[in-house]
């Protein structure tokens, strides 16, 4: 039996208090994604709303055309704001800590495409080092 517009099931049952977001992460992005990591979830319907996620599964594949894997985030629903198809933005938290060198940005010097900041040699020498600035 179908329905009026073809579809093949009549109706689907679902508890919508808990669900699943899909996100695309790009290769370059994986390793800084982990399981049980938690993700902050904006849909685009309500921006002013933060939801809080937790990774549950990574695929292990890419897409061959995306170049990105899917994540998989774990979300309460029990207010029923969010809705199947819905489109949403999402911030992955870790949980490791992670050192970084930190340096005013107008200390960063851009030169030939490349960012380069200088530190004391001893004296009143310098060197120069090239760095990858982050956000």
């Amino acid at each position: 039996m179908r329905s009026i517009d073809n579809s093949p099931n009549l109706f689907t049952i679902a508890d919508l208090s808990r669900v699943w977001v899909l996100c695309d992460v790009y290769a370059y992005q994986l390793p800084q994604v982990r399981l049980g990591d938690f993700a902050d979830v904006r849909l685009n319907a309500y921006p002013d709303r933060v939801l809080r996620g937790r990774v549950s599964n990574i695929a292990r594949v890419l897409d061959a055309t995306t170049r990105t894997a899917k994540a998989r985030l774990e979300l309460d629903n029990s207010s029923r704001l969010m809705r199947v198809g819905m489109f949403a933005t999402a911030t992955f938290r870790s949980e490791s800590p992670e050192s970084r060198a930190v340096v005013p940005a107008t200390a960063i010097l851009r030169l030939h495409d490349k960012d380069w900041v200088f530190r004391p040699a001893g004296g009143r020498r310098f060197q120069q080092l090239e760095i990858q600035a982050g956000a």
